[in-house]
């Protein structure tokens, strides 16, 4: 089974990987607007931004096996490209999805997140690319029908949660305490006395993992009568758009955590799970807001 598997990753990868260096040729020879950014380092225009941006297309490998999970630093890119080469840009985000379909496939296939994990690396030592970086050769490219007029990079921070009740926190809370050695007793005791007047179809807010933080793009570009349009993508990938030599360079916002600037304290949709557990023995459990 893993030769079969094997085989069919490499032919998935030699369709994708010759598109990519070539995408990459045609990234380095075009003239128009451009702009590369690593963390808070100095930005690249020019021949250097398009050098950086073709290397950054390129980067489908970890550099060594310690490197393998790491998050790179952020990096903010943009390039403008004749429209010729759309077709291109096209067949390589083709090629990556052909990809990204195979491995979820392969993984609903397996009995849980390990186990798919586990044969995935098999699968691609097999295939003599063990520091292939998947998430990198499934990501699409990211593409504005039109000129960009401004593009406002920033970090957005989700919290995974789930509308439950009281009484389903109760139940985790019975289920600790099957766990918890006789001396914890005391504890559970305390805990449901507390809660024993709140009714039990009370909402209470289930987080079953940690926040998660994703580098976006806000962006407004000029549709094809003009109009001014907006959207919003994640941009671990550089952002292509037409070269038009009428056009302007956007306008360009960095997160603040980058360029060193106070982050604004409630920025966004305010949550309406407070900060307040239910116990301290359940700490993925959390009250709402009382409603104003």
């Amino acid at each position: 089974m893993i030769d079969h598997l094997s085989a069919e990753c490499l032919q998935l990868l030699n369709q994708l990987l010759p598109l990519t260096d070539q995408l990459r040729t045609s990234v380095e020879h075009t003239t128009g607007d451009v702009f590369y950014q690593e963390g808070n380092d100095t930005a690249l225009t020019g021949d250097q931004a398009r050098q950086a941006i073709s290397q950054h297309i390129g980067e489908m490998r970890y550099r060594g096996l310690e490197d393998i999970g790491k998050d790179p630093r952020p990096r903010f890119m943009f390039l403008a490209i004749p429209m010729e080469v759309l077709p291109l840009l096209e067949s390589v985000n083709r090629a990556k999805k052909a990809l990204q379909q195979w491995h979820e496939a392969l993984a609903r296939k397996q009995s849980n997140a390990y186990a798919a994990a586990q044969l995935n690396r098999a699968v691609l030592k097999r295939a003599k690319e063990p520091l292939l970086n998947l998430q990198m050769a499934e990501r699409a490219n990211i593409w504005l029908s039109g000129p960009p007029t401004r593009l406002s990079w920033h970090y957005n921070t989700t919290a995974n949660s789930r509308r439950k009740k009281l009484g389903d926190a109760l139940v985790a809370l019975e289920k600790l305490a099957d766990k918890l050695p006789e001396y914890r007793i005391p504890d559970i005791e305390r805990v449901r006395h507390n809660l024993a007047s709140v009714p039990l179809d009370t909402p209470v807010a289930y987080r079953p993992s940690k926040p998660i933080t994703h580098l976006k793009c806000q962006y407004r570009y000029l549709d094809a009568d003009g109009g001014s349009a907006r959207g919003v993508c994640y941009a671990k990938n550089p952002i292509f758009f037409p070269d038009i030599p009428s056009s302007k360079p956007p306008s360009v916002s960095l997160p603040a955590e980058v360029m060193g600037r106070q982050t604004r304290s409630g920025a966004g949709r305010p949550s309406m799970i407070s900060d307040r557990q239910v116990s301290e023995l359940l700490p993925n459990w959390f009250w709402y807001k009382p409603n104003d």
